[in-house]
């Protein structure tokens, strides 16, 4: 047992936000980054912690493995009280911020999946084209409704800025919509002044975020 976190990841993929909690918690940690594995078999090391083969994992100082990046973020978000990255437990305001967090992992971040990897969903590869063209009508969908859930352009809550805004962002730099910007204005406004954040600009540069 030790007093350090330790995230396992991969440049560019979901490990990003929860990099970017780290950096802004003051909790003591460390990152490990895996390169892609080009044969689709994710190493044995990451295996042994998640049976599914994906990054992120964080291995808190007791040993715990904890997966899936809006757990990861949720968890350290709350953890670090003083950083002020999630409203207080039992509050309406928290509720709004579960209820955005799970939003952005369980519609967004999903939907983004469908986008880069149609080939999941399907074992007739010739569905990739329809997949992907549905994938890009949710997207629209989960970001007009985002769009109208955000309390402004400087933060989804009315409270101010939150680990959801991080998370947000994250998902922000990996859409490939035409017109971003100007048809989800709060949105893109709110991922703009998370990459400006003094501590989170050098992990966004880190994971190649614009």
């Amino acid at each position: 047992m030790n007093d350090r976190y330790k995230l396992i990841g991969r440049l560019g993929s979901g490990s990003s936000a929860c990099e970017a909690v780290l950096a802004l918690s003051g909790l003591p940690y460390e990152t490990q980054d895996l390169e892609r594995w080009p044969d689709r078999r994710p190493p044995a090391t990451l295996t042994a912690l998640n049976p599914l083969g994906q990054v992120p994992v964080l291995i808190l100082p007791d040993a715990t493995v904890i997966t899936e990046s809006a757990a990861i973020v949720m968890h350290l978000a709350t953890k670090a009280i003083t950083a002020n990255l999630a409203p207080v437990p039992g509050t309406t305001e928290h509720a709004k911020y579960l209820r955005l967090m799970l939003f952005l992992a369980a519609n967004v971040y999903m939907t983004d999946l469908c986008w880069y990897y149609p080939h999941r969903l399907s074992t007739d590869p010739s569905d990739a084209p329809r997949i992907k063209a549905q994938s890009c009508i949710d997207q629209r969908r989960n970001w007009s409704t985002l769009e109208g859930l955000a309390a402004s352009g400087g933060a989804l809550l009315p409270s101010g800025f939150s680990a959801a805004d991080i998370y947000l962002a994250m998902l922000v730099s990996w859409t490939e919509l035409e017109n971003f910007g100007s048809d989800y204005p709060r949105i893109a406004s709110i991922a703009r002044s998370v990459g400006q954040n003094p501590q989170i600009e050098p992990v966004w540069r880190r994971h190649g975020i614009a």
